[in-house]
């Protein structure tokens, strides 16, 4: 009973994304016209900023999730979670130093610290780098990432998510990986990104390992509150994820905002 049931929840998830792209079809089309005219009046502004860009940039994220769910291993914790970064970028290399914060109901959990590259190579992006993850009552972490994205393809943006994981002080740890994809589109004026993601780990954390140990669908949109602030609302749904992996039956539904600061 258990292997029908995660089936039809899998199938369940893939149509519920399917028909998301199909109705942002239907509504692009009545979109098309407008969206070519308003790119044509700015292209002779985005002509005149280009080569204009600051030398470094420096952006500010803070955002509240109902659930601490770990958005690139799927990590299911408890209660509700937030992050406050800081991110400084040298724009003309894409080499950035990211800081980030995690505060849980019972305080400030989790400090990490990031140096990273990220440089666009015929038409794929490529963003990697390294940490060090300081976490309250636990042994810190040394991590290693590569997220690999590549050009669209049929209107659908993929990627592919790895990072390895090891202790500091016992060299305990592993791999986690994932899988996205991702479309943006615009109905009756707001613009939605829904994303499909799935993912596995080797035994990392001490989770069952699996290939596929979580599967999850996210729709956001972003609301443009001036030229430097935006806040990004989402709700998500993720099957599996605990430690027991893709075999745990349980559907979670969760839902945030994240907000965004560009200082320069």
């Amino acid at each position: 009973m258990k292997k029908n049931t995660s089936l039809v929840g899998w199938a369940i998830f893939c149509m519920l994304f399917i028909n998301l792209n199909q109705f942002a079809l239907a509504a692009n089309d009545s979109e098309n016209n407008e969206k070519e005219i308003i790119a044509a009046e700015g292209q002779d502004e985005s002509d005149a900023t280009d080569g204009k860009k600051d030398v470094f940039s420096v952006d500010l994220l803070v955002d509240a999730t109902s659930r601490d769910v770990d958005k690139y291993s799927g990590a299911i914790g408890e209660g509700w979670i937030s992050h406050q970064g800081v991110t400084l970028t040298h724009n003309p290399s894409g080499a950035y130093l990211n800081a980030l914060s995690y505060v849980k109901e019972d305080g400030l959990n989790e400090v990490d610290l990031l140096v990273g590259w990220s440089v666009d190579f015929h038409d794929i992006t490529l963003d990697g780098g390294g940490g060090y993850y300081a976490v309250d009552d636990d042994e810190d972490w040394l991590a290693w990432y590569l997220e690999v994205t590549l050009p669209q393809f049929a209107g659908f943006t993929p990627s592919a998510y790895i990072e390895a994981n090891y202790g500091v002080d016992d060299g305990r740890g592993g791999i986690f990986w994932k899988f996205k994809i991702q479309r943006d589109f615009e109905i009756f004026g707001r613009e939605f990104a829904p994303e499909f993601e799935i993912g596995g780990n080797d035994g990392l954390y001490g989770y069952n390992p699996e290939f596929i140990s979580f599967g999850r669908l996210t729709v956001s949109t972003e609301i443009e509150m001036s030229d430097a602030i935006t806040v990004t609302p989402f709700v998500a749904v993720q099957k599996g994820g605990a430690e027991d992996g893709i075999a745990n039956d349980a559907t979670l539904v969760y839902a945030g905002v994240t907000a965004s600061f560009s200082l320069f």
